[in-house]
């Protein structure tokens, strides 16, 4: 069984993978998984609704 170094770093004589493992790997490094969408979409949501919010208080003054 081959084993997988941290961050998906390979050592010599440590990990062996088989063109068709690497090849699912490289597809799987190319999308982003459905958490990570979201995880960014609410970043940026909240980073706009503190903007609109503090201009919007300013805005008062």
């Amino acid at each position: 069984m081959a084993r997988i170094a941290p961050y998906g770093l390979k050592y010599n004589k440590v990990i062996f993978l088989s063109e068709k493992e690497e090849e699912k790997m490289e597809k799987k490094k190319k999308t982003f998984s459905t958490m990570e969408i979201v995880l960014v979409g609410v970043l940026v949501g909240s980073l706009v609704l503190s903007f609109l919010q503090a201009r919007q208080e300013e805005n008062k003054k």
